[in-house]
């Protein structure tokens, strides 16, 4: 959910999202977790990530 409503509120290209998937997953048709956010406005960056 936050990742949708960032990309939304934000310039395009903004947010990169990196999710990570299993093969259940992928079977059942969904987008799985997200791995990796990513959000880049003009000089600053911000990433969040889960191991």
């Amino acid at each position: 959910m936050l990742s949708a409503n960032l990309a939304d509120s934000l310039p395009s290209g903004a947010v990169r999202v990196k999710r990570r998937r299993s093969v259940a997953q992928r079977i059942a048709g969904r987008e799985g977790s997200v791995a990796q956010l990513d959000v880049a406005l003009q000089e600053r960056q911000l990433s969040l990530r889960t191991d």
